[in-house]
């Protein structure tokens, strides 16, 4: 019987950088390659919000970078613009990354990427206001925008 290939587990490492305005190296790597790389200003985002962080595109070799945290990826995907990654502890585990393409002033574009959480993400949705629908047949459509 052919053996199935295990996935190759992927690891969530957080060091601290001597770098005022990103404190913070974020990476995920998987099978001994980078996934993500990114500096950010915080190691979590906090409760309803989003954490902006820039890509990093090379690494310093004289960087001091101090360990705060190393954890297995439970699960890690990759959905459109977003990876989104479990890590296998007991709290904070659940997140994601979503990369945004924006077109500055200049008309250069620039990638952003979000580090969320579940909270953060369901604090940032946009706001609907519940609207009567008048038809000409004297139909009246309700929306009520707190259905599930």
């Amino acid at each position: 019987m052919p053996s199935v290939p295990q996935p190759v587990s992927a690891e969530w490492i957080v060091e601290r950088t001597q770098h005022r305005r990103f404190p913070f190296r974020i990476t995920i790597r998987q099978g001994g390659r980078e996934i993500l790389a990114v500096r950010a200003q915080a190691r979590w985002p906090g409760p309803g919000q989003q954490i902006f962080c820039l890509r990093e595109t090379s690494l310093d070799a004289d960087e001091y970078l101090e360990p705060v945290e190393h954890e297995r990826v439970a699960h890690l995907g990759r959905v459109g613009r977003k990876i989104t990654v479990a890590l296998d502890r007991g709290s904070r585990k659940r997140c994601e990354f979503l990369t945004v393409q924006k077109r500055g002033p200049d008309g250069e574009v620039r990638e952003q990427i979000f580090f969320r959480t579940e909270t953060g993400i369901r604090a940032h949705r946009s706001r609907t206001r519940v609207e009567l629908l008048h038809l000409p047949d004297g139909i009246s459509v309700v929306i009520d925008s707190n259905e599930r």
